[in-house]
């Protein structure tokens, strides 16, 4: 019996990262596409630091701007804190 073992490396890395600035970034990737799309967006700055993966929580901050910038028609996206 032969065995194969893989050694999996995560690429996961934590560390404080500013949520507002991590935010803007991800708007400032998608900017052509709001003005393409003549959409507004409205924004309220986050004064957070957490704790998470800025990649990967950049990813998924991107990935709800397109799903709102494929969805929205029209009109404006507001991203906002609770």
């Amino acid at each position: 019996v032969n065995f194969v073992f893989f050694h999996i490396t995560s690429d996961i890395r934590f560390e404080e990262v500013d949520m507002d600035s991590l935010i803007r970034e991800q708007i400032h990737k998608f900017a052509r596409i709001f003005i393409g799309k003549k959409l507004s967006l409205e924004y309220q700055e986050v004064s957070e630091t957490v704790l998470t993966d800025e990649k990967w929580l950049g990813f998924v901050l991107g990935q709800i701007l397109s799903n709102a910038l494929k969805y929205t028609k029209k009109g404006k996206i507001s991203m906002c804190h609770i």
